[in-house]
């Protein structure tokens, strides 16, 4: 055993001195954090080897959220590198990298144990797929028909944003939300607080469904990163932090 992992450890350093090839791809953009919202540090193309030092989770790109920082200081999604696994090659970068879409600059990194609680309760439900209308206190449900795309879910269990949301407040605090992003938003029971004060576990907000609305719905979890049921297509999970479009303020359940 002391061998194999001798051997185990001999190949992971030979790998890191070598670096990956791309793959799906003739030219990848390597930003300043784990987002395609990041700017772009530096390119690489075809024939170079990319070294990978550490591993965070940012934009989902093609199914994964993983991406790779390189020797350059910057990060890659791991969907472009051509690694033989699926798995992370290295380890976690310290602090969690960055936010994506114009970066996660901005807010706490720890907040209160209800707000723990809250992510903890969304990111139990990570997987689950996204169903337009699915969702209530108690897990995933079936969906509707239809969303604004033609999708019909009534056979689909799973969540759609605001289903993930109100599922997770609930679990967490007691509270009954609507089913509805813009009466979350504005629902009396939760207290607005500055987008740029955010804690893990308030809820954020996205896009216009009307004037003092919103179309989206996430729970930040801290460290640049946010719990959602993005879109169809897309499984419940943890992604980097958008910033665009994003309402002024989060909402903040407690009980």
């Amino acid at each position: 055993m002391v061998l194999k992992a001798s051997l185990l450890s001999v190949f992971g350093i030979v790998a890191l001195a070598s670096g990956y090839p791309l793959t799906r791809t003739t030219t990848l953009n390597c930003r300043s954090g784990p987002g395609t919202g990041n700017s772009i540090v530096k390119t690489y193309h075809a024939g170079d080897d990319v070294k990978i030092t550490c591993t965070a989770q940012g934009t989902n790109i093609q199914g994964t959220s993983l991406w790779d920082k390189t020797s350059d200081g910057c990060y890659v999604s791991d969907y472009y590198i051509k690694t033989g696994t699926s798995q992370p090659v290295a380890g976690a970068c310290s602090g969690g990298g960055g936010g994506g879409g114009g970066g996660g600059g901005g807010g706490g990194g720890s907040g209160d144990s209800v707000g723990q609680l809250i992510v903890t309760k969304a990111q139990s439900q990570k997987g689950n797929p996204y169903s337009w209308g699915g969702g209530n206190t108690s897990g995933p449900s079936k969906g509707i028909c239809c969303s604004p795309s033609g999708y019909d879910d009534r056979n689909t269990v799973g969540f759609d944003c605001s289903g993930l949301s109100l599922y997770a407040v609930y679990q967490a605090t007691g509270i009954s939300l609507p089913h509805y992003t813009c009466d979350q938003y504005n629902s009396p029971k939760g207290q607005k607080i500055p987008f740029a004060q955010r804690q893990p576990g308030d809820l954020i907000f996205y896009g216009s469904g009307g004037p003092g609305c919103t179309s989206h719905v996430a729970i930040y979890a801290g460290n640049g990163m946010m719990v959602e049921a993005q879109s169809h297509g897309i499984p419940v999970g943890t992604h980097a932090l958008r910033t665009y479009n994003a309402a002024p303020y989060v909402v903040r359940f407690r009980k």
